[in-house]
Parts: structure tokens; sequence; C-alpha cells
């Protein structure tokens, strides 16, 4: 028991030797946890709003979707009119032509909400196509493929 004790207090003090320069980087390591938990905050913090925003994404993309449903029906709409007014040529009545200029009215605004929308689009695209390139680059760095360190 005398001789454990003894080992005991030997490796202590060679531990306590050992270490007396580590006591200033003990303090530089402590000052590194403390910034890490601000810095883990922060992340947990971003996450979060990025999660929002993500959301937010998805749920203007399904509005987008039902937008598209219907122009596509509007479209179709339009084919059957154009259709109608090319087989009525010159004769076409009255009425007829009132629907075509009502018609080419429609079109006129869903062709400026289309190009707003493709120019929307290229933008967000824009955005996907550099987080699929950041997602790639993460999944081939080590600590980045399924959290691993």
């Amino acid at each position: 028991m005398k001789n454990v004790l003894l080992i005991g207090l030997f490796v202590l003090g060679a531990c306590a030797h050992g270490h007396k320069h580590d006591l200033k980087d003990h303090g530089a390591m402590k000052a590194d946890h403390v910034k890490w938990d601000v810095d883990h905050k922060q992340l947990v913090d971003d996450h979060k709003k990025a999660t929002t925003i993500l959301k937010w994404f998805e749920s203007h993309m399904k509005e987008h979707e039902k937008e598209i449903a219907e122009h596509n029906k509007e479209i179709k709409s339009h084919d059957k009119e154009i259709a109608s007014h090319d087989k009525a040529g010159d004769k076409a009545t009255l009425e007829q032509k009132q629907a075509h200029l009502k018609m080419a009215k429609q079109h006129a605004q869903m062709e400026e909400m289309h190009n707003h929308h493709m120019k929307d689009h290229a933008r967000y695209m824009k955005l996907i196509n550099e987080l699929e390139e950041l997602k790639k680059e993460f999944e081939s760095h080590e600590g980045h493929d399924g959290h691993k360190h």
C-alpha cells in the first residue's frame, strides 16, 4: 500500500511538474471553450433561421405549383379560343372579336407574370446550385459526411 501511495505521489509530482507550463495553455483552452460555446449558440440560431427560410421557400414553391397549374388551364383555354377565332376568320362575330381582345389582354398579363416568375426562378436556382455545390464539398470532407469526427 505504501508503494502504491509513493508511486501515486511520484506520478502526481511528475504530472504537476510536467504541466507547470501547461497552466497557461489550460487558460487558453478555457478561453477557446468559452468562444466555442458562443459560436455554437450562434450556429444553432443560424440553423433555426435557415430552417425557417427553407420552410418558407417550400411553402412558396407549392403556391407557385398551384399558379402554374392554373396558368396551364388558362393556356388551354386560350388555345381553344385561338383555334375558334382562326376558324371564324373574317366571319368572326362581334362577340368573338371582343372575346379575342379580352384574351389578348389576359395573354399580356400572363406573359408579364410568367417573365417575372422566370426571373425569380433564375435567382432562386442560382442559390440552389450554389447550395448543391456546397453540399458536394461538405460531403467530400471528413466531418461532414454523417457528422463523423
